[in-house]
């Protein structure tokens, strides 16, 4: 359907924002074919500053997120006084968390949006990884990415303001913090006391048979997460930052667990020699040498890889596009990967490969 923000006219061609509430600020759009008004919820707020609201049509059509159940024993941990505290830190209520988990808030998470349209087929992967990580939205749509450790105690969470068409960081909106949000609006004490965890953590107990897989950025835990094709049975978690990830973070993790460092493509050397580091102390862990098997432009992760992969299998399914059906170079790509990083054998690896999507066009970051 061809839509478009409706072009200025004057004052009555703008609208009250559904999000912040100001008059004369809001341009919605129109369908080109019929020249009506979509949806009252579709547009843009001019307030990109201090409002960010963003609706366009096309995440109107892609299901919502189901509230989700958090679990009964982070509703008892609630946050204390300094004095009273019972750890060296301070937690965030559940309350908090439960605020942003409602499912009319995810039609204005951009990156919701993005993943639901990118993954289109397999969308209960993406609502099952929001669920599984308790990813939030604010009423601005800003995607929060709860830190919650493997105590369920909630730390903080991380607030980021995702674009919905190309699913990356809008530039504009700077990054923010839940503790200090709280702190603001008086929900928590001035003189709350952070320590952070990595995101994911508390799944590290739920499936304590797994190895663990840590990257820098919540969104690619998040994503990785989502492409389980390639990546079976692993637990992911983000560190938030390459210098975050310390030998003092390793050493609160499971010791009987085998852990994979994934680095982003500037981060490798760091990682790589604190894993060396981390190996003398007796932790069982590898620094994955994924870069090494593709070739990714600089400033790339693996949810970029993944993203082209699945951009790809998009591709390949639409009719007229060229695409090859036998592209063997594709399929020794998702190959590789299951069997590189996976732990598979080759034969289980094909064995799990969908016959209807093994046909990718072949990355063209894959080394020849």
């Amino acid at each position: 359907m061809p839509y478009q923000l409706e072009k200025y006219k004057g004052r009555t061609t703008r609208y009250s924002c559904p999000a912040c509430g100001r008059s004369g600020k809001f341009t919605r759009y129109i369908d080109l074919a019929t020249g009506n008004y979509l949806g009252d919820e579709f547009g843009r707020c001019d307030r990109e500053s201090s409002c960010g609201y963003h609706q366009p049509p096309r995440a109107g059509r892609e299901p919502p997120l189901p509230r989700l159940h958090y679990p009964r024993r982070i509703s008892r941990i609630l946050p204390g006084s300094v004095s009273e505290r019972p750890h060296a830190f301070d937690s965030v209520e559940a309350k908090s968390v439960l605020d942003t988990l409602d499912s009319t808030m995810y039609s204005r998470n951009g990156l919701f949006t993005f993943l639901m349209s990118l993954f289109r087929g397999n969308e209960e992967s993406v609502i099952r990884a929001f669920q599984e990580y308790f990813v939030g939205t604010t009423e601005l749509g800003q995607t929060v990415f709860w830190q919650i450790d493997q105590r369920s105690i909630v730390r903080t969470g991380k607030v980021i303001q995702y674009d919905g068409d190309t699913g990356k960081r809008r530039k504009d909106r700077n990054p923010n913090w839940m503790h200090s949000i709280l702190k603001k609006t008086g929900s928590l004490p001035n003189d709350f006391a952070l320590k952070q965890c990595f995101f994911g953590e508390h799944l590290i107990r739920k499936y304590n048979d797994l190895p663990i897989a840590i990257v820098e950025s919540e969104k690619t835990a998040l994503v990785a997460t989502i492409c389980h094709w390639a990546f079976p049975s692993i637990v992911w978690i983000a560190c938030g930052g390459k210098s975050l990830l310390t030998l003092q973070r390793l050493l609160k993790l499971p010791r009987d667990r085998q852990l994979v460092l994934y680095p982003d493509e500037d981060a490798f050397s760091q990682w790589d020699e604190l894993g060396n580091r981390a190996r003398r102390v007796g932790i069982d862990v590898r620094t994955s040498r994924l870069g090494e098997k593709f070739v990714m432009p600089t400033g790339w992760d693996i949810a970029d890889l993944l993203f082209q992969i699945q951009s790809a299998r998009n591709l390949e399914r639409q009719p007229g596009t060229g695409f090859r059906s036998d592209s063997e170079e594709a399929r020794e790509e998702r190959l590789a990967i299951m069997t590189f990083e996976g732990g598979l054998s080759e034969a289980e690896a094909v064995d799990q490969i969908d016959p209807q999507l093994s046909s990718l066009e072949a990355n063209p970051f894959t080394k020849t």
